[in-house]
């Protein structure tokens, strides 16, 4: 099978889409597969070398995803490319181009939460994503939890859409002793912090983070520091200062990629009780690098999470201190945590995303 995979999401700095799709092109690239490739890249800088076996061809299209361009430019490019099936590794792709279509879809969040968004998204759903859903052979996505929305909010049929949960990157797992010094050294924070990371828009609950923190550290023994990573805005910045929030709280900001498994490691708690995810990658991260963790009970995150963490109700900073506390407050319970989420976070593999992928792309051509 000759297959065509517009990459063109892929770009520095990786967000959640463009680390789909760099992981699971090597993750082909690294399989035995009688299949063919050609991978269609944006005008971004990529992570990283791209030069893999004979089976691979790449190009450059200097258009990036979405927009009016890519509908206008992007035919020419993908049409005149001979293949069998064309992947659309993010929610788009040209309404004009004439390959049978796999498309991935991750979330829709948009539709969710508009107001997190501008005006724009609800107007490319319904015109761009919803015709390229219902036409597409067959809808990749991450989670039960996203299935239902593509089957309730896009009209998407049940029976085409399929499910190929992601895993976090190898470099996740438990860091030596020395590498957790040396990020807390650098970083000026003491190991055994509360950790949140996230991207602070409103279903991500950083609030509800901060307001149980608050709650939890009135509590007698209770010094670990709440540290907040992934660069907050100056709207929450500015919010914690006026609520009279901000003691205890550390906010570190953005950290690089490479140091991420250390900021995971050095922490005694992950605390990411979001409304609302696709997947929910920052979890599975944290678990595959032994570090307890707390989430929603809601949305995708109980199928990523399973029994290795503590579920709580995102609405209820009760238990969100609560779930924390037990952690902090138990050695015991910690670890049985932590030995959870590493048995859980193994199970998950590119690999295995990879195969299922290629499974989807021949039940189409079958």
């Amino acid at each position: 099978m000759k297959l065509l995979l517009d990459a063109r999401a892929i770009a520095m700095p990786l967000h959640g889409i463009a680390r789909y799709g760099w992981s699971l092109l090597n993750a082909y690239a690294a399989m035995e597969t009688p299949h063919t490739f050609h991978v269609v890249f944006g005008p971004g800088p990529l992570p990283g070398a791209f030069a893999p076996s004979s089976r691979f061809s790449v190009e450059k299209a200097g258009v990036a995803p979405y927009g009016v361009a890519e509908q206008l430019r992007m035919p020419r490019v993908l049409n005149r490319v001979p293949c069998d099936l064309h992947h659309a590794l993010t929610y788009t792709s040209p309404l004009l181009a004439r390959h049978p279509l796999v498309l991935s879809v991750f979330d829709l969040i948009h539709l969710r939460y508009p107001e997190e968004y501008s005006r724009v998204h609800p107007l490319y759903y319904r015109f761009v994503v919803r015709p390229l859903v219902r036409r597409a052979r067959a809808v990749i996505t991450l989670s039960e939890a996203s299935k239902r929305d593509l089957v309730e909010r896009l009209g998407a049929d049940p029976a085409r859409v399929h499910i190929t949960p992601l895993a976090a990157d190898p470099a996740f797992h438990p860091p030596p002793p020395a590498d957790v010094e040396r990020f807390a050294a650098s970083h000026r924070i003491t190991p055994g912090y509360v950790l949140h990371l996230s991207n602070y828009r409103r279903h991500k609950n950083a609030e509800g983070v901060v307001r149980a923190y608050a709650k939890l550290r009135g509590r007698a023994g209770v010094t670990a520091s709440l540290v907040l990573a992934g660069n907050p805005p100056p709207r929450f910045r500015a919010w914690l200062r006026d609520e009279g929030l901000d003691e205890g709280v550390i906010v570190l900001g953005n950290v690089a990629d490479g140091d991420l498994p250390a900021l995971y490691g050095a922490a005694s708690v992950f605390v990411f009780p979001s409304r609302c995810e696709g997947f929910g990658l920052p979890p599975l991260e944290a678990m595959a690098c032994g570090t307890a963790a707390v989430t929603s009970r809601v949305s995708s995150l109980p199928e990523v999470a399973g029994d290795a963490a503590l579920l709580v109700d995102p609405e209820s900073v009760d238990e969100i201190a609560g779930a924390m506390g037990r952690i902090l407050g138990a050695a015991t319970v910690r670890a049985d945590l932590e030995q959870r989420a590493r048995a859980r976070a193994a199970g998950f593999s590119w690999e295995r995303v990879a195969r299922e992928t290629i499974a989807i792309y021949e039940k189409c051509m079958s």
